[in-house]
């Protein structure tokens, strides 16, 4: 029974955003994706236009990665270059028989050079407290235009699409 319970809560914090999609023509940067966790949790990037976490402002999904049934640990994707994005990095924990025990969202932005490869990683721990690590493959460092912003919200592209 507890399978069961967990399965369909897990279905409900799981994937009803629009992907993020690359403009067409333009051109592009990878980002890697990676989820921290080694207990029933969740991390998603999600992209906005601007870093404010209201619908009108969001883009799309980038990735959903984690420790859950389907969830992959890893993912990559495309995002537009030379242009300022604007990510969310949500981490979601799911315990006791499926329910939501604890989140964190961080709102931050760069501007990813064509081809360059971004590593990026949603740290957060069962307080709240939440840590998003961007690194530029090649150089090993942190891109010069990273800004975080900070969130007093959730900022999950699935919440955030579907508000009213």
């Amino acid at each position: 029974m507890k399978k069961i319970i967990f399965y369909s809560s897990l279905f409900f914090f799981v994937g009803c955003a629009p992907a993020y999609m690359v403009p067409q023509g333009a051109k592009v940067a990878s980002i890697n994706v990676t989820h921290q966790g080694d207990h029933p949790s969740s991390s998603s990037i999600d992209i906005f236009s601007e870093a404010k976490c209201e619908k009108q402002y969001y883009v799309g999904e980038l990735a959903d990665v984690g420790t859950n049934i389907d969830l992959k640990k890893s993912m990559s994707g495309k995002v537009e270059a030379n242009k300022v994005i604007y990510f969310s990095g949500t981490r979601i924990w799911l315990v006791h028989a499926g329910a939501l025990e604890s989140w964190c969202s961080s709102m931050f932005s760069f501007t990813p050079k064509e081809g360059a490869t971004y590593d990026v990683k949603v740290n957060g721990n069962q307080y709240g407290a939440c840590e998003v690590e961007v690194i530029d493959s090649q150089s090993n460092s942190k891109p010069a235009d990273l800004k975080v912003y900070k969130l007093n919200r959730i900022c999950r592209g699935d919440d955030v699409y579907h508000e009213k």
